[in-house]
């Protein structure tokens, strides 16, 4: 009987007229097999109008089925191309990768096709160069970079040079991401897995391969060129690149000039040229908003005088920065909208290399300059301040830190006394010219660390904190009770005092007598119907304060309290009893708080005696 020989196992028919060859199916069959369901069908024309709403829907569904037979389709050729690597003889392990990633990134799939380079590449070093290339050219080497591996495969330095100018031009956010990733050149990286200095590639500078070496000569690419097919040749020998693909000098951008080395040669990347030419850019993004600003205020000066009693700016002529009722702030870096987080990207990553550059003071200075709002990790201010012990370098900045984060502010100042002390910190805030911030500092104080707030010579502080705290009550507790029952006694002291005028009012006009004003300000709770009650314990954040100072000047304290609208009767009814004026006290609980029993406690706290 006839055998099947060879690899693979063949059978040779033959006959007088004809040879017929029959042989198993390999891993290339099955290869082209999956391959063919990615061949996209002839679109079909519409048959009449009449149909062509169905025919569309029709076709849309087709075309999502078609997108999913031929991502099926690549698939299965990849991982038969990956599992028989050895028994390919027709197709290339990497032609079918390229085909797979090229597939990907022309779909707008760009993070996957990302993911997919860390899996599929390896530790060649060549694809690496060629595919962070590709990735340029498509305007998506942000969604490659943070698959870059810095060890294992350990990149030639100009690489990853190249990377960080690219994405400084192309996408300062995901500079600053990469640079916070890789950290200090000359230390082990995240991705890494080890120190740097200890690693076989770092006892002597990185070889660099072919795409590498055109890149560090200024040459382009050949156009029409082969990919390299099956293993990537080692660095150093001579190889070509994929049609379409061109070195960082061709691409879409602005051409680029690769950095400088730094002296060191281990170094994963020139620390100090990538720095210069983040502070150039950076300082180039100043100017431009500067000279746009200048422009803009022209303009609008030319139109304001133009209009009689026109405003150049409007309105009373003050201006608002974006950090709204913290005062006015003018900021270094601020671009209008459209640049404005491109600008805060780019001073953030130089703060990132600053630090990495030993130069932390200079990094917290320039994050600091930015608007608050363009930040896009408040965080990172506070953790720089700790991280590098800065708090001497932001002693008189409190205000800074608590327009970037007020309650990390609060928690750094409260717990660092020593370096922010109560009454520096106090001062500060009370040059801006905003008593809700003021305020908020004290009360994070008396709150967080009362003890650093009780000494003598914070008695001027503890007067100003009761001044603010009742100037603004109302104001920063819009759901307190009392506030209902005050506007619901006014409501019904009106209705009454109107009703009651109605049969007199003719009488009134005929005597020429003038009905007397209606008191809106009475809301004698005693003397109304339907109000709920008072509650028969009363606590307050005021109240407790003024129990806990001994320093507040009393009298003052009660005519803080007596000039809000409404009143602050229930601390009013503590302060007068510690000015002894009992009866006072004793006539607002009954006739304004409306507490029977509280006036009752009272009596018996003041007198000693039963009531």
């Amino acid at each position: 009987s006839p055998s099947m020989t060879g690899d693979p196992p063949t059978l040779y028919v033959s006959s007088p007229g004809d040879v017929v060859l029959a042989r198993v199916r390999d891993a290339d069959d099955a290869i082209d097999l999956a391959l063919a369901q990615c061949r996209t069908p002839p679109p079909r024309s519409s048959s009449s109008s009449s149909s062509s709403r169905r025919g569309a829907q029709r076709d849309d569904a087709d075309d999502a089925a078609s997108a999913k037979r031929r991502t099926r389709g690549r698939r299965d050729a990849l991982v038969i191309a990956t599992a028989h690597a050895h028994r390919l003889r027709r197709h290339k392990v990497q032609d079918v990768v390229k085909a797979h990633l090229d597939a990907l990134l022309d779909a707008g799939e760009r993070d996957a096709a990302a993911r997919e380079c860390r899996r599929l590449l390896g530790d060649t070093e060549t694809l690496w160069e060629y595919w962070i290339l590709v990735f340029d050219k498509k305007a998506a080497l942000a969604h490659l970079a943070p698959q870059i591996p810095t060890d294992r495969p350990r990149l030639a330095r100009s690489v990853y040079d190249m990377v960080l100018e690219r994405l400084l031009a192309t996408d300062p956010a995901a500079l600053r991401d990469t640079i916070k990733r890789w950290g200090h050149p000359g230390r082990s990286s995240p991705s890494g897995g080890g120190t740097v200095a200890n690693t076989p590639a770092a006892a002597a500078p990185a070889t660099m391969g072919p795409l590498t070496q055109r890149m560090t000569r200024g040459g382009g690419t050949r156009a029409g060129s082969v990919p390299p097919t099956g293993t990537a040749p080692p660095h150093g020998r001579s190889g070509s690149l994929p049609p379409g693909s061109a070195s960082a000098g061709t691409s879409s951008a602005a051409p680029v000039t690769p950095a400088q080395p730094v002296d060191d040669p281990t170094a994963l990347y020139s620390l100090d040229a990538i720095l210069r030419r983040v502070e150039a850019r950076a300082a180039r993004l100043t100017d431009e908003h500067n000279a746009g600003t200048t422009s803009s205020a022209s303009r609008t000066l030319t139109r304001g005088a133009a209009r009689p009693g026109g405003s150049s700016f409007g309105g009373s002529g003050s201006s608002r920065s974006s950090s709204g009722r913290l005062g006015r702030r003018h900021y270094a870096v601020s671009p209008p909208s459209l640049h404005r987080r491109v600008a805060a990207a780019v001073v953030e990553a130089r703060a990132e290399l600053l630090v990495v550059n030993d130069e932390p003071e200079k990094a917290l200075a320039g994050l600091l300059a930015l608007d608050p709002a363009d930040l896009s990790e408040p965080r990172v201010v506070f953790d720089l301040v700790e991280r590098r012990d800065l708090c001497h370098a932001v002693r008189h900045r409190a205000a800074d830190l608590a327009r970037v984060d007020r309650d990390r502010a609060a928690e750094l100042l409260t717990r660092r006394v020593d370096a922010f002390p109560v009454a520096s910190v106090a001062a500060q805030l009370a040059k801006e010219s905003d008593p809700e911030l003021e305020l908020w500092y004290l009360r994070a104080v008396f709150r967080e660390c009362p003890e650093a707030y009780s000494g003598q010579e914070h008695r001027a502080l503890h007067a100003r904190h009761v001044n603010l705290m009742a100037d603004l009550w109302w104001h920063q507790h819009p759901d307190d009770a009392r506030l209902e029952r005050h506007r619901r006694a006014k409501q019904q002291h009106r209705r009454r005092s109107v009703g009651g005028r109605r049969g007199a009012d003719a009488d009134d006009d005929a005597a020429g007598v003038t009905p007397p004003k209606d008191d809106d300000d009475d809301d004698d709770t005693a003397k109304v119907d339907g109000l709920p009650p008072a509650d028969d314990e009363f606590d307050s954040e005021l109240l407790r304060f003024l129990k806990w100072s001994p320093f507040v000047p009393l009298d003052a304290a009660l005519e803080a309290l007596g000039r809000q609208d409404p009143p602050l009767y229930d601390e009013m009814v503590y302060v007068l009893g510690k000015l002894g004026e009992r009866d006072r006290a004793l006539a607002i609980l009954l006739d304004h708080v409306g507490s029977v029993k509280r006036a009752v406690d009272f009596v018996k706290e003041v007198e000693g005696t039963p009531a």
